[in-house]
């Protein structure tokens, strides 16, 4: 292939109406919560445990940055879907919540969150149910942060000035945009690039690199 075909190859196969945003942590609870932003059909579960879960919240925290959120949305709805970013975001619904979901309240959870029928006041009604269910959850405190004073830590504990800088945090948001004609296209696409471009660090290589710094 010539390099003029492969030009035009390769502009043929751009992803479309890319966009850079930034959304604060409160926002993204909010918009959550109200079904703004919603989970496709091909989302796993939540996965991630206590641990994971704490030290995104210490991130936040210290002020250090998250990594970015992909969403896509197409021209004719304003809702958004979660491409890659449910994990951290379940993760913070339940921080500020306060309460850490067991298997019972994240599949109640998952109903809620994955019904077209939800939305608006009546979706954020029924995950605060979830939530307050106390057969759902155990206390969110955080575990085994590097900062040892974290450890323990729930939202409610937090100083006034550091729940505000929780809630204003900012998380980068890679948008996609496209017609509903091409969005399955797309948003599987995007998905796909996203899950299979990466090699998870292990623990040894992540030790190694530390000490080097």
């Amino acid at each position: 292939m010539n390099t003029l075909d492969l030009e035009n190859e390769l502009r043929k196969n751009q992803l479309p109406n890319y966009s850079n945003l930034a959304l604060s942590v409160g926002d993204t609870i909010q918009s959550f919560m109200g079904g703004e932003l919603a989970l496709p059909p091909f989302q796993r579960v939540y996965v991630w445990d206590l641990f994971r879960a704490s030290k995104l919240i210490e991130s936040i925290l210290l002020g250090i940055p998250v990594p970015a959120m992909y969403l896509y949305k197409n021209t004719t709805e304003d809702n958004r879907l979660i491409i890659d970013g449910q994990q951290r975001i379940l993760t913070l619904v339940q921080f500020r919540m306060g309460k850490w979901l067991n298997e019972k309240g994240l599949t109640e959870l998952s109903k809620v969150t994955r019904s077209t029928l939800c939305e608006g006041t009546l979706r954020s009604i029924l995950i605060s149910k979830v939530f307050n269910n106390p057969e759902n959850y155990t206390d969110f405190k955080l575990q085994n942060c590097k900062n040892e004073f974290l450890n323990g830590v729930s939202f409610i504990d937090l100083p006034p000035n550091f729940k505000r800088q929780f809630r204003f945090a900012g998380i980068p948001v890679n948008l996609f945009t496209s017609s509903p004609k091409e969005a399955s296209a797309l948003i599987h696409d995007v998905f796909r690039l996203i899950n299979e471009g990466g090699v998870p660090i292990t623990k040894s290589e992540l030790e190694v690199l530390l000490n080097q710094a």
